[in-house]
């Protein structure tokens, strides 16, 4: 059963989605919640204190996950790992919000950053470990004999994970989750075939 701070971030996340922080105000909150105003103040001090929450939830912690536990045989399982992870965490983020919002995360994140910007750090923490971690899969599958050696460690990386951001900000504009996974996949598992040795 999900407790009622849990239920607070899934009911609110959408709203922030939709509207934006400015624009979300604590009766749309209740309304989306059913919850009185007394429940809302006992799990969250303010609005600003929720937002960050959802920032928590859906962005940073959904991203950690990935890119703390990954398989480090192959960059081969390493690709099918994120792949998979990153549908798991779409699906989940579509089952949280509406089947209509348009999941915007560039918007959220710039808003994200504009009203609090302490946010940052965590952010480039995420990124790094994210980059980290394609980083190490690479040198294993280097040293492996699973991809050539003449692209620098780094150079790959950043690579895969632009292939995958720029992805997502063309989701930004078409909508379309199966799309967005497809491209990515191809773009992937293409550039793979192009550094396998």
């Amino acid at each position: 059963m999900i407790d009622n701070k849990e239920y607070i971030v899934k009911k609110s996340f959408p709203l922030f989605l939709k509207k934006s922080y400015k624009a979300v105000t604590l009766k749309d909150i209740l309304a989306a919640t059913g919850l009185s105003n007394g429940t809302f103040y006992y799990y969250f001090e303010n609005k600003e204190q929720l937002f960050k929450e959802i920032v928590d939830h859906y962005m940073l912690n959904m991203t950690r996950r990935v890119f703390e536990n990954y398989p480090k045989d192959s960059l081969y399982s390493f690709i099918r790992y994120t792949l998979d992870n990153y549908e798991k965490n779409f699906n989940q983020l579509f089952k949280d919000t509406d089947s209509d919002t348009n999941i915007n995360f560039f918007s959220f994140i710039f808003e994200a950053l504009r009203y609090f910007p302490e946010l940052q750090q965590e952010m480039t923490e995420i990124q790094t470990l994210e980059t980290n971690a394609w980083i190490y899969i690479i040198g294993v599958a280097k040293k492996n004999g699973e991809i050539r050696q003449d692209i620098p460690d780094e150079t790959i990386a950043r690579l895969f994970i632009y292939a995958s951001d720029g992805n997502r900000m063309d989701y930004v504009l078409d909508n379309d989750f199966n799309l967005l996974k497809s491209r990515i996949k191809t773009l992937w598992y293409e550039f793979y075939n192009v550094l396998k040795t």
